[in-house]
């Protein structure tokens, strides 16, 4: 499997590194913000049934979701789906996301079973920069780019599959968009190129998923009605970034919930 160039020098930020890193300035406040929040969510967590606990990982977009019983969302950080896809590595992501942050280790931590549901956001990284850049980098068509990914969207699913055997729901890749103007934010390659990726991903994403009933898996996508006839993310439904506004949570966490309960 083909290493984006740019991992190397990536380095991603969680919150359990954030904690360890309170240790001067304003960190007393911030230390208790933190500690709150987590011990909140976790015991928020426990008080639901193992049926209808959620644990979201991933990249920014696993943010998206609101504050509900039942539901925690951890974001790893800026990882590509072709770093996640990597063997062994959803195991360090997941142990990062599902655990206390290292002050807190000697709490115990719930966490998924069986009969949870572990959604995946990851993705967006990689079609809104690398597919375009790889592709002119390793002189392929950029198509190859994107059947590595999709062979790193299974391993991932594997991965969870294995370490949790709970059901897991794979977040669709967001709809691209060129509506903003954050350097935050940078692209590679055009619009519609980056559309056509992601469209392709997303549904033979889901087909391959389909074919994989052990996985107990499925993807979950929520752009219809939010694009613009192009494809691209429609600007009223972006948060003025490449991230969906939060006026959609509740239709997320619908749609996440109902094809949990589609799954055996």
């Amino acid at each position: 499997m083909s290493e984006f160039s740019s991992n190397n020098s990536t380095s991603f930020q969680s919150n359990k590194e954030t904690a360890q890193k309170l240790t001067g300035g304003k960190w007393l406040i911030d230390a208790f913000v933190f500690y709150y929040s987590r011990i909140r969510d976790v015991m928020i967590l426990c008080i639901a049934s193992n049926k209808t606990r959620i644990y979201i990982f991933g990249d920014s977009h696993s943010q998206i979701f609101p504050k509900q019983r039942g539901l925690i969302k951890i974001s790893v950080g800026p990882v590509t789906l072709n770093r996640a896809g990597k063997i062994g590595e959803c195991k360090k992501l997941t142990d990062l996301a599902f655990s206390w942050p290292r002050k807190l280790r000697y709490l115990p931590y719930p966490k998924p079973s069986k009969y949870a549901t572990v959604v995946i956001s990851l993705g967006e990284i990689d079609f809104r920069v690398h597919v375009a850049k790889e592709s002119i980098r390793q002189q392929v068509d950029p198509d190859v780019i994107v059947e590595r990914l999709l062979d790193s969207a299974v391993s991932v699913v594997s991965q969870v599959s294995d370490l949790y055997g709970s059901k897991i729901i794979f977040l669709a890749v967001v709809p691209p968009t060129d509506q903003y103007l954050d350097p935050g934010f940078p692209t590679s390659g055009s619009l519609a190129h980056r559309i056509l990726w992601v469209n392709a991903f997303n549904q033979e994403l889901d087909n391959r998923l389909k074919l994989r009933p052990e996985f107990r898996s499925r993807v979950v996508d929520v752009s219809g009605g939010l694009t613009n006839e192009d494809g691209s993310l429609n600007a009223k439904f972006s948060d003025g970034t490449v991230h969906y506004h939060r006026s959609i949570e509740v239709r997320l966490i619908r749609c996440v919930r109902e094809m949990a309960n589609s799954i055996t």
